[in-house]
């Protein structure tokens, strides 16, 4: 009683403050023990981001560097790609002029080889020619021995006589009778050669077509024996043969003949000459 009349009240209640203020404090304390070791712990992640972020930088910096060496490089290749680019212009101008030079070179070659045609055309002419002239003396009394024939006359071909006369009168005949066509005329006309003969074992008349040529094909062989089939139709009751004449026959020249029942008659060669 003394002391509560003695002592101030808020004096009295200092004990207890004080015990408050200690159990405040230790709180406090935890907290910042607590605070301390969240401050620890975002330290050591920003240390780690830290050391990340340098890495990153590194990386940052190689990748720079390297960019900077691609860009060079792409620099570096612009530049080749810009020459390549003029040398394929410079590479195309001469491609197209090569291409013009060729084509020019391919019509000279067409020129020379149709002018090359015309000559082996001619050539065979005057081969064919100076056959058909020297066949003229030989081939009358070569092809009555083979077909068993007399009296042999040339009625087409290089010696006109009254047989060819009387001869082509019987064909026109037969023309203006409707007995031969147009087509058939013609082709009698251009037969290299026509012999009329008198057959030794039937007596009968005998006309024999013959198409000559230096080297007989199958083209002479086939004009050999339509003009063979065409004297058939305007001479019916003569009988009709074909042969062709010639210094070489080609393979397919020599099957034809022989399958058309063509006879073939082989011209002398001269000794230098080689067999074909």
């Amino acid at each position: 009683e003394v002391r509560r009349l003695v002592l101030a009240d808020e004096i009295l209640g200092l004990p207890k403050t004080v015990a408050d203020l200690t159990v405040s404090v230790g709180s406090l304390t935890v907290q910042v023990s607590d605070l301390t070791a969240r401050m620890d712990d975002l330290t050591v992640r920003v240390d780690a981001l830290t050391a990340r972020v340098d890495a990153l930088a590194i990386q940052v910096a190689a990748l720079t560097a390297r960019m900077d060496a691609l860009t060079a490089r792409v620099d570096a290749l612009a530049i080749q790609v810009a020459a390549l680019t003029a040398r394929m212009d410079t590479l195309t101008a001469r491609v197209d002029a090569l291409t013009a030079q060729i084509a020019e070179l391919i019509d000279r070659m067409d020129v020379m080889s149709r002018r090359q045609d015309r000559m082996a055309d001619d050539i065979a002419d005057l081969k064919g020619d100076s056959l058909e002239l020297k066949m003229a003396n030989r081939l009358v009394p070569i092809i009555c021995k083979d077909m068993r024939l007399r009296t042999g006359r040339i009625v087409i071909g290089t010696q006109p006589s009254k047989f060819s006369i009387e001869f082509q009168d019987a064909i026109h005949d037969a023309f203006e009778k409707g007995i031969i066509s147009d087509p058939e005329y013609d082709r009698i006309i251009a037969t290299d050669m026509i012999i009329s003969a008198i057959c030794r074992d039937s007596k009968s008349r005998a006309y024999v077509a013959v198409e000559a040529s230096f080297v007989v094909d199958a083209n002479d062989v086939a004009r050999a024996r339509r003009s063979a089939e065409i004297l058939a139709k305007a001479f019916p009751s003569a009988e009709t043969r074909s042969a062709a004449y010639g210094k070489f026959f080609n393979p397919q020249g020599r099957a034809d003949a022989e399958k058309l029942g063509v006879s073939i008659i082989r011209a002398p060669r001269h000794p230098r000459e080689a067999p074909r």
